[in-house]
């Protein structure tokens, strides 16, 4: 086992600002996933593939996991992941047409400025009609900074630069919101992951309800494909 990704699992299974973000994320999510019917679900750079077992459990769909990284699919595999892929997201290897709720995490920031293009024209024909594209992406380029390095990030969006290339490959914005209000800690100390983890409770409550937040260290983007 890779003692990175064993790290990462337990980060995302335990430690409060992961919590956080994923109570972000299905309080985006829920409402939306409600109104359709979820038949395949992609996780498009899964690392450790924790993500795609939430989705599976909470959406009662299989879910299919890809990831550019061996390391992250082998501790996947090990935790009996079975629908993997190695790939990149300029790349996918699935059918047009083929998952109803599509998902990329933190993965498109890691690319270089331009390239965000392919990945959103792959994951958009991959998306079925009427399906849900859900991605998040660090925001603001004056907040890059040592764990961005650390994180191989090479880019940062803005709302409306983040919404335009999303909008180029056809698809409708459905919620487009900064989140992560607060720096995720860059030492270990469980005391902190905790009081950090009640801003992100409340930052996942009134997104729920509707709200949009108008500055955070990361953007959210919900979109839909049409039926035509």
């Amino acid at each position: 086992m890779n003692r990175a990704d064993g790290a990462t699992l337990a980060s995302e299974q335990n430690v409060g600002w992961h919590l956080g973000m994923q109570e972000i994320l299905f309080g985006m999510l829920d409402p939306l996933v409600a109104k359709r019917q979820i038949n395949r679900i992609l996780d498009a750079g899964c690392g450790t593939g924790y993500l795609a077992k939430l989705l599976e459990q909470r959406y009662q769909a299989p879910a299919f996991a890809v990831d550019s990284e061996q390391p992250g699919l082998s501790y996947a595999r090990r935790m009996n992941r079975r629908r993997l892929a190695q790939c990149d997201v300029r790349e996918l290897p699935f059918r047009p047409n083929s998952f109803d709720l599509v998902l990329s995490m933190d993965v498109v920031a890691g690319l270089a400025p331009g390239e965000e293009l392919r990945a959103f024209a792959e994951l958009s024909r991959v998306l079925a009609r009427h399906g849900l594209l859900a991605v998040r992406v660090a925001a603001f380029d004056h907040l890059h900074s040592l764990p961005s390095e650390l994180a191989h990030e090479r880019q940062r969006f803005t709302k409306t630069r983040l919404r335009h290339a999303v909008e180029a490959q056809g698809l409708y914005i459905v919620r487009c919101t900064y989140v992560n209000t607060l720096p995720a800690p860059v030492v270990d100390a469980p005391w902190l992951e905790r009081a950090l983890n009640a801003p992100l409770a409340l930052e996942a409550k009134l997104l729920k309800a509707g709200w949009s937040l108008p500055f955070g260290q990361s953007l959210m983007l919900i979109a839909e494909k049409s039926g035509t």
